[in-house]
């Protein structure tokens, strides 16, 4: 064993308590920018931003042993902000201009998006014509049977998709 200096005799003859508090007042910036990140990486991971992120907290134990003295455990605490980018598919943006559709016989027509209520306008040449709302989840449905040349109903504005015509012989669609 090394034999005692003078500075060696004098940590020994503190106590623990004086030890941390001397590593706290030598060590008081990097705890306090520590600090600082933390609640900035918790800011951000609660801000309403369009990207994602998510702040990550490392927590390491170590000893510091001085020699003669009891070791003091301390914590370091580091934190990692960590933003991913999220790919947003793009809504259908809803539209005021006219929506047309023509053909013959059965049909299922393209997902659209009527940006109004509005009014759905329909021609037949044939003896029938329907149309229905195959999705229950859009919005107020679609529903037409007739035996009628021509008609029209009321359209919620919403997005629709699985619209299914059944007619015999020519017809057009027309949402304003």
């Amino acid at each position: 064993m090394l034999p005692l200096g003078n500075d060696d005799t004098f940590l020994l003859s503190r106590g623990r308590k004086d030890l941390e508090m001397d590593w706290i007042k030598s060590h008081w910036k990097a705890v306090g920018v520590s600090v600082l990140v933390f609640v900035l990486g918790a800011a951000i991971g609660t801000s309403g931003s369009s990207s994602k992120s998510s702040t990550t907290t490392i927590m390491r134990d170590h000893t510091v042993t001085v020699s003669g003295a009891a070791p003091i455990a301390s914590t370091v605490i580091e934190t990692q902000t960590v933003t991913h980018a999220v790919k947003v598919k793009p809504k259908p943006k809803p539209t005021a201009k006219k929506i047309s559709f023509s053909g013959n016989g059965g049909e299922t027509l393209p997902v659209f998006v009527v940006g109004h209520d509005s009014t759905l306008r329909w021609t037949n040449d044939g003896a029938i014509f329907q149309i229905f709302d195959m999705n229950p989840n859009d919005f107020g449905g679609i529903e037409v049977n007739s035996q009628a040349h021509s008609g029209s109903t009321a359209v919620s504005a919403g997005r629709y998709s699985k619209i299914e015509v059944n007619a015999i012989g020519n017809w057009t669609i027309t949402i304003s």
